[in-house]
C-alpha cells in the first residue's frame, strides 16, 4: 500500500508524526482510516436525525403531522412528463417547486429538491428527503429568519421549527433544572456554524483527505487551534465527537444514550488515544489493531495491578509498552 500513497502524502504523514520506518508510517496512515471510518458512521447517525428532525418540525408548522410536503413535490409529479429531459430543464422544474411549495426557499434550494426528486426512486416527499445534501439543511437553516417567511404570513416559523426540531437546547447545560431555549437567531446562527464544521469534516473524511489537522471548535462553532502534533490531533478528534453528539442531545436527550451505546461510539472512545496511535503504529497498522488495543489496555490495567499488589517494578510489560511510551506525541 504504502508505494501507491503520493509522495507528499507520505511525507505529510512522517513529518506529523515523526515515523522512523515504512511500518510506521503505515500504522499511523492506518490509523487516520480507522480514525475517520469510525467518525463516518456517526455522521451518517447525525445527518438522518438531522434531517429527519428538520423535516418532522416542517411538517408539523405547515401539515400538523410529522410528513407533509412543505417543500413542493406534488408540483414535480405533476409537471415532471412535460420535460423530456428533466435534467435540462432544472430551472423551470425549480419554479414548479416555488408555485406548490408552502416553504418559501431560494433558488439554489429549489434545484437542489429537483435534482433530489430525479435522483429518488421514490418520487414522494419522504422519499426525496433521503436524496437531499447535508448542505441542504445548513441552507434552509439560514433562510428560517427571511423576509418572505413574514411577508407570506409565517413570522414566528423561526421560533417555532427551532423549538420542534431541537426541545432539549439549552443555552446553558449548567443550569438545573434544566432550561431549555431561547430558539431565536442566536441560536439558528450557532447551530449553522457548528453543522458547517462538521460538514466540512465529513467531506474531507467523504474525499479521503487528512484529518491530522483538524481545526478544534467551540460549542459556539467557532474555530479555534489547530493541531501541530499527534496528541492535538487526538484532542481535537474527542471535541468533534463531543460537538455531535452535543447536537444530537438538542434534537433528543434519548439520542445520546443510544448513541454511546452504538458500536462506532466505543470504537472512537478507544482509537481515539494515545494507546491506540501507539498500538497501531507498532503493529503497522496490521489486522485487528484495534482488538490489540483493548488487549493492550486490559494488560496494562493488569500489569498495574499486580505491582500495586504485589510491590513488585520487574513485571512483564506488554510489548508495545515502550514504543508507546517513547513515540512522538
Amino acid at each position: 500500500m504504502i508505494n501507491y500513497l503520493s509522495q507528499p502524502r507520505a511525507d505529510a504523514v512522517e513529518n506529523f508524526f515523526l515515523t522512523s520506518s515504512d511500518s510506521d508510517l503505515l500504522g499511523c496512515y492506518r490509523w487516520c482510516q480507522s480514525t475517520s471510518s469510525a467518525f463516518l458512521s456517526s455522521f451518517n447517525d447525525f445527518e438522518v436525525c438531522l434531517r429527519n428532525a428538520l423535516h418532522f418540525s416542517l411538517s408539523q408548522y405547515y401539515g400538523g403531522n410529522d410528513s407533509f410536503d412543505w417543500m413542493g413535490i406534488s408540483g414535480l409529479n405533476a409537471n415532471i412528463h412535460s420535460y423530456p429531459n428533466p435534467w435540462n430543464n432544472l430551472g423551470a422544474l425549480a419554479g414548479h417547486v416555488s408555485s406548490s411549495a408552502s416553504h418559501s426557499m431560494g433558488v439554489g434550494a429549489r434545484k437542489d429538491i429537483v435534482k433530489a426528486f430525479l435522483l429518488a426512486k421514490n418520487k414522494t416527499h419522504d422519499g426525496v428527503i433521503a436524496e437531499l445534501s447535508f448542505g441542504f439543511w445548513e441552507s434552509l437553516l439560514k433562510g428560517l429568519c427571511h423576509n418572505s417567511h413574514a411577508n407570506n404570513g409565517h413570522a414566528t416559523i423561526m421560533h417555532d421549527c427551532l423549538k420542534r426540531a431541537f426541545p432539549h437546547y439549552e443555552v446553558n447545560s449548567s443550569i438545573v433544572p434544566a432550561v431549555f431555549g431561547p430558539w431565536n437567531v442566536d441560536f439558528r446562527d450557532r447551530l449553522v456554524r457548528l453543522i458547517n464544521r462538521i460538514r466540512k469534516v465529513r467531506n474531507r473524511i467523504g474525499h479521503h483527505d487528512s484529518i491530522r489537522q483538524i481545526p478544534e471548535f467551540n460549542e459556539d462553532g467557532v474555530k479555534g487551534f489547530v493541531p501541530r502534533e499527534p496528541r492535538h490531533t487526538i484532542v481535537s478528534l474527542n471535541k468533534l465527537r463531543d460537538r455531535v453528539l452535543m447536537i444530537c442531545g438538542w434534537i433528543d436527550s434519548g439520542l445520546k444514550t443510544e448513541i454511546k451505546g452504538s458500536d462506532y461510539w466505543h470504537k472512537l472512545s478507544t482509537v481515539l488515544s494515545k494507546d491506540s496511535l501507539g498500538v497501531f503504529r507498532f503493529h503497522g497498522g496490521k489486522g485487528d489493531c484495534y482488538i490489540r488495543t483493548v488487549d493492550y489496555r486490559n494488560q496494562v490495567r493488569k500489569k498495574k495491578y499486580q505491582e500495586a499488589r504485589f510491590k513488585k517494578m520487574n513485571i512483564k510489560k506488554p510489548i508495545e509498552f515502550f514504543f508507546i511510551r517513547n513515540m512522538h506525541f
